[in-house]
């Protein structure tokens, strides 16, 4: 097999810089076991996504040296009409290779150009993709890899799942495996301690070793260490994940010193639930009561702390605006494209600026309790009214007997 690397190196800095490719490829990997002097048959799918008339040229790469990758044709020609074409090659493995570990051979199914073109072939106009095949070679005696950390997330309160796929890459059967996951603050404070069950692995076996843990904590950000333990040895793997998702409320908006005007100084303070500092800040749109437009401004950009508060400012010019209702629409924005809106109804006066919540109906929230004791009077005075009608309906049909 005879490998090109320059091209190779070529190709694959074009198929990653590819921003729309006409063709893909499933499976985008393949993993294998290593056995000496076996051969496979192995497959991928073509896929012609753009349905059009294409060719498509196979190329192989890779560092298993000593591997044999026999294809029935190295290029493919698509019709408009075919979104896909199967692909089945023959893998053929050495006696042995010099070192164990992950081998890996590359498919490399490149567009070329068309036939009847009398444009010059270039590099940059070539666009593909790549399927890979990785060769695990095992290594002598017991030895055990951690293929990565998977975590299932929860909320607070909520359950957490760890789940560590490993693999026995060895040559002889690993009796017991199994792992504790330790989870951290970001201040690096152990949080809580996790096991998994234990299990048994023959030779160039994979199991799935599993925790759970309850995450009574705040929301945040945490981070997990897993470590495996298998016959005297051990392998590690770790990962960052969440707890809950980031949550920043508007506690309030008002405005001191005011004079109609004049520029106005609006503080807005916001509150966090997160555990790490958050860069924030807010946009306030302002307009009549008929929702025209007539400011927008912003406020200070602030680092509100874990579990804080923090005031955020922004200055209104006033000048030429008169007194009245206004609506602001102000909206907080953090962690990179998230935001939160709040709606206030806003009222001023020559040495005022007010500000009222609105609800999701529209309705103003502050001041909602006299409304709540009108809505009792109300239903109060209903009741007496239907009280009488009964009474009132009830004499009338006596007397008429």
């Amino acid at each position: 097999m005879k490998y090109n690397k320059l091209l190779m190196f070529a190709l694959m800095a074009v198929l990653l810089s590819a921003s729309v490719a006409a063709i893909g490829v499933t499976p985008g990997r393949t993993t294998i076991l290593f056995e000496p002097n076996a051969k496979q048959t192995l497959g991928f799918d073509i896929l012609n996504d753009q349905h059009k008339d294409v060719r498509v040229k196979l190329t192989i790469d890779g560092d298993a040296e000593g591997v044999e990758v026999n294809l029935v044709q190295d290029i493919i020609k698509f019709k408009d009409d075919e979104e896909r074409k199967h692909v089945d090659y023959e893998l053929k493995l050495p006696k042995s290779f010099e070192t164990p570990g992950t081998k890996e051979i590359r498919i490399a199914i490149t567009e070329m150009p068309d036939e009847k073109s009398d444009k010059p072939i270039t590099v940059n106009a070539m666009v593909g993709v790549i399927t890979q095949v990785r060769i695990r070679v095992p290594t002598e005696g017991k030895y055990l890899t951690v293929e990565s950390l998977e975590i299932s997330e929860g909320g607070e309160g909520e359950y957490a799942t760890f789940l560590l796929p490993v693999t026995n890459i060895g040559t002889e059967k690993i009796s017991k495996a199994s792992a504790k996951v330790s989870i951290f603050d970001l201040e690096n404070k152990l949080i809580a301690t996790v096991s998994t069950q234990e299990e048994s692995l023959d030779a160039a076996r994979r199991t799935l070793l599993k925790a759970v843990w309850q995450a009574n904590v705040k929301p945040g950000k945490y981070f997990a260490v897993a470590n495996v333990a298998y016959n005297g040895k051990s392998a590690k793997a770790e990962k960052n994940f969440n707890v809950g998702k980031i949550k920043l409320d508007i506690v309030e908006m008002y405005a001191k010193n005011f004079r109609l005007g004049g520029i106005a100084k609006m503080d807005v303070k916001v509150k966090s639930n997160w555990n790490e500092i958050l860069k924030v800040f807010g946009e306030l749109f302002i307009k009549t009561t008929s929702m025209d437009p007539i400011a927008s401004v912003k406020t200070s950009t602030e680092d509100v702390k874990p579990n804080s508060e923090q005031v955020l400012s922004a200055y209104w010019d006033t000048t030429g605006i008169k007194e009245g209702k206004y609506y602001i629409t102000l909206r907080i924005n953090y962690a990179d494209g998230q935001y939160i809106e709040k709606q206030f109804e806003t009222l001023l006066s020559l040495n005022s600026m007010e500000f009222s919540a609105m609800g999701a109906t529209g309705q103003v929230v502050a001041g909602s309790s006299s409304n709540k004791g009108l809505t009792i009077i109300i239903i109060i005075i209903l009741v007496i009214s239907n009280v009488v009608w009964f009474i009132r309906a009830k004499r009338r049909k006596k007397d008429s007997l």
